[in-house]
């Protein structure tokens, strides 16, 4: 036990813990199959680069294990690993915003619990903000490997890009990828306050607009094999819709 702090001085028990170079928050839903698999190759992906980090679940409503199995690999690695928990689904937008609210790292990634996205490639995402010369980073999943993406999804994707990126003076070539990582501060800016899939055009319309540093690395995306998709095609109209709200909000204020 350390000796008592004297009056008016601050000793290194008293310091709050240093922030961790990443934070990588992992929304998940009904992602049993897929969860502990995610966190624990995020884990061996971050301490093989010697990155200090913290991993944050975000359970939002699930009805089957995802929580007791998330859970049970966060009490075998100490505090390194939190999971947070919503009692009913509030949708992506509002885990993500509720695991930032608790996240203390330089860069925060997001990771998809379902391994559509691979972990290995998290450092891929983080450097060029560490390093300074980016704010917000996306994986882009046409500027990489694909593998099994459905034609639906493949358009749908396609379209919100190529219409986001005139709105926006942009060069991008996925606007939709769920793989981004953000400076902390940077993710602050965005005030994301849409609670569903509509989030993500939300994070690239405000990121543009701002005129923040938004780069794309090449990533892999191979399909989900275990449990179901949770898009349908009505997310991708009210993506769209959500896009062009956005906008003229811009030009009228």
């Amino acid at each position: 036990m350390g000796s008592p702090s004297r009056k008016g001085t601050t000793t290194e028990e008293d310091l709050p813990p240093p922030s961790p170079d990443v934070s990588v928050l992992v929304p998940a839903h009904n992602e049993e199959r897929t969860v502990g698999d995610c966190i624990e190759r995020a884990m061996q992906t971050l301490e093989g680069r010697s990155l200090e980090y913290e991993i944050i679940v975000i359970d939002d409503g699930s009805t089957d294990s995802t929580h007791a199995y998330a859970s049970e690999v966060a009490h075998t690695n100490g505090g390194t690993i939190r999971v947070l928990q919503h009692s009913a689904r509030l949708g992506k937008g509002a885990a993500l915003v509720a695991a930032a609210r608790d996240a203390r790292g330089k860069v925060v990634v997001v990771l998809d619990a379902d391994l559509e996205y691979a972990p290995e490639e998290i450092v891929r995402l983080v450097e060029p903000i560490l390093q300074g010369r980016s704010e917000i980073v996306f994986g882009s999943r046409f500027a990489g490997q694909l593998d099994g993406m459905s034609f639906a999804h493949f358009l749908g994707n396609r379209i919100l890009t190529k219409a986001t990126n005139p709105l926006y003076s942009a060069r991008l070539t996925d606007v939709m990828t769920g793989y981004k990582a953000f400076q902390r501060t940077s993710f602050d800016r965005l005030k994301i306050n849409r609670s569903a899939f509509t989030f993500e055009v939300e994070i690239a319309a405000k990121a543009l607009k701002l005129g923040l540093r938004v780069n794309e690395v090449p990533i892999t995306y191979r399909r989900r094999l275990a449990g179901q998709s949770k898009l349908r095609w009505t997310d991708g109209i009210r993506c769209l819709v959500h896009l062009l709200e956005l906008k003229r909000v811009d030009e009228s204020s």
